[in-house]
């Protein structure tokens, strides 16, 4: 168990616009600064289902197009609004005389990644009832002050696990998961350097689960799966239900709340599903509910307990490696 601070889940400006954008997608091993280099200016956005955030930033390239570093000049956060025009309106405000090149868009799911669609950049069936349908890449286009040289579009956990990828200093050579724990909960997947997307994109965190005996009487948040899936018992709306409280409440629950051990043990069991079934190098776990430290230990017994000893390797002993959680600073 770790704690990272890598930049990358910090705003959407940590792949939408370091990676998505570039040329090619090249692996960073190291960084030569002997070569000539490029510098681009960037904008990037990140779409949560609580808040939304936009920076304004650089990355450099190497005369490979390799990725070598990045810099946030500038960030912003607004609340989700129920209009999702009017949210991305409040976003642009917030950047109207920024200077950039290139846009990347890190959104939450599902979405619409097949670029060869009418339709691409769009969100299909969400909770979030007046975001459904929304052409989120073609509003952010339409609404953007300066045209772009390149704007482009992911979700928001792929577009974290990318940035972990490459610049999270895990020293992964081909894959990596990131879970981000919020108002969803979402699972990303990056395989040969690349995000998965195949037949849509991974959607790891409505994936079954069964329910722990605290939940017997509780009914779940999630729409489609109530609480047979991670989402639907270990998202903040979950828990402020089980609380009787408001999400933006949840800060107010004491550590020793048993919700947390709760939490814990469904995000466990989803590390040794997600390792089991795509075996990644490492998972890293993020997002707002993540940084409620006294969930990790609960975490790394759930992940244990549902391995039983089944897998040998060295990051699978008892000082756990393989497993990190990300903290916001």
């Amino acid at each position: 168990m770790q704690n990272q601070t890598a930049f990358g889940a910090a705003v959407g400006f940590s792949v939408a616009t370091v990676f998505f954008s570039a040329p090619l997608f090249f692996k960073l091993f190291r960084r030569d600064s002997s070569k000539k280099t490029t510098t681009l200016r960037c904008l990037g956005f990140e779409m949560g289902g609580t808040t939304c955030k936009v920076a304004t930033g650089e990355k450099t390239l190497n005369e490979n197009g390799k990725v070598i570093s990045v810099k946030i000049i500038t960030k912003f956060t607004v609340k989700t609004k129920d209009d999702p025009e009017e949210t991305v309106q409040s976003l642009i405000d917030c950047v109207m005389n920024a200077v950039y090149e290139e846009v990347g868009i890190a959104h939450f799911g599902p979405l619409e990644l097949d670029p060869e669609k009418s339709d691409f950049g769009k969100i299909a069936s969400t909770p979030k009832l007046r975001w459904s349908d929304f052409r989120a890449l073609a509003v952010f286009k339409s609404k953007m002050p300066t045209r772009a040289k390149r704007t482009t579009i992911d979700t928001d956990v792929n577009a974290a696990a990318l940035a972990e990828f490459y610049l999270g200093g895990h020293k992964v050579r081909q894959s990596l998961a990131y879970i981000t724990v919020g108002t969803g909960v979402g699972v990303g997947l990056v395989i040969d350097g690349k995000p998965v997307h195949g037949l849509i994109h991974p959607e790891g965190g409505h994936t079954s689960v069964i329910p722990h005996e605290f939940d017997k009487d509780y009914k779940g948040s999630c729409k489609n799966h109530g609480k047979y899936c991670v989402e639907g018992v270990a998202n903040n709306v979950s828990i402020a239900e089980r609380r009787g409280i408001d999400k933006e409440e949840i800060h107010t629950l004491n550590d020793d709340d048993k919700i947390w051990e709760v939490v814990g043990f469904y995000l466990g069991n989803l590390c040794a599903n997600i390792l089991m079934m795509t075996s990644p190098e490492v998972i890293i776990l993020g997002g707002g509910v993540m940084q409620r430290k006294v969930i990790y230990p609960y975490v790394l017994k759930s992940f244990t307990e549902a391995l039983n000893g089944y897998l040998v390797h060295p990051k699978l002993t008892s000082n756990l490696t393989y497993l990190f959680f990300y903290i916001e600073t």
